[in-house]
C-alpha cells in the first residue's frame, strides 16, 4: 500500500467515524409510517464547500516621469446659518426655608442628663489641664495634628453643652481627653 492509499484510508475512516457520531447514543433514522406507494425521503442538503481565497495584493505602480496628482477641488457647499439660541428666562429664585430645630435631647431622665453634664465638664476640665502642660512642649507634626484635633473636639463639646446635647458633649470631651493622653 502506498502512502497515498494509506492517507486516503485514514481520511475515509476518520470521516466515517465523524459522520457516524458518538457510540453512546446511536443515530436512528426517523420512523416513517408505512404508506401505500413510493415514499420520498429528503436528505438534508450537503454543506457548501468552504473556499479560502488568498487576499488580493494591489501593486503600486509609480512612475517617476509623472508629477504627483493634485487633489480634486471640493465643490462649494452652502451652509445654512446657525440657528439662534433664544435667551432663557432666568429661573425663579429658590427661597431656602430653614428646617425646624432638632430636639437633640435623648429623652433620658433629668438624673441621666445631669450625670452626662457633669461627666462632660469633668472630661473638658481634664483636657484643659493636659493642654496647658503641652503648651511649651516640642511636638512632631503628627502630635501637633492630634493636639489640634483634641482642641476641635473640645470646642464641639462646649457647643453641644450650650445646645443641651449632654451625651454628645460627654463623648466629644472624652475623645479630646484620649487624644491628649496619647501625647508626651
Amino acid at each position: 500500500m502506498t502512502r497515498t492509499h494509506q492517507r486516503l484510508a485514514l481520511l475515509t475512516s476518520s470521516l466515517g467515524l465523524l459522520l457516524a457520531g458518538c457510540g453512546h447514543s446511536p443515530v436512528r433514522p426517523p420512523q416513517v409510517p408505512a404508506a401505500h406507494g413510493p415514499v420520498l425521503v429528503l436528505a438534508p442538503p450537503a454543506p457548501a464547500p468552504i473556499v479560502l481565497a488568498a487576499p488580493r495584493l494591489k501593486k503600486k505602480v509609480s512612475s517617476p516621469a509623472l508629477p504627483p496628482a493634485s487633489p480634486r477641488p471640493r465643490p462649494l457647499i452652502r451652509r445654512k446659518p446657525a440657528r439662534r439660541i433664544h435667551k432663557l428666562k432666568p429661573a425663579t429664585p429658590v427661597i431656602a426655608v430653614p428646617a425646624p430645630p432638632l430636639d437633640l435631647n435623648t429623652g433620658g431622665s433629668p438624673r441621666q442628663q445631669a450625670a452626662a453634664l457633669r461627666a462632660a465638664g469633668h472630661w473638658l476640665w481634664l483636657s484643659q489641664q493636659r493642654l496647658g502642660r503641652l503648651n511649651g512642649a516640642h511636638l512632631s507634626p503628627s502630635q501637633m495634628a492630634n493636639r489640634t484635633q483634641a482642641q476641635v473636639y473640645m470646642r464641639q463639646a462646649e457647643h453641644a453643652q450650650r445646645r443641651g446635647d449632654y451625651d454628645r458633649a460627654q463623648n466629644l470631651a472624652y475623645k479630646a481627653w484620649l487624644l491628649l493622653q496619647a501625647l508626651p
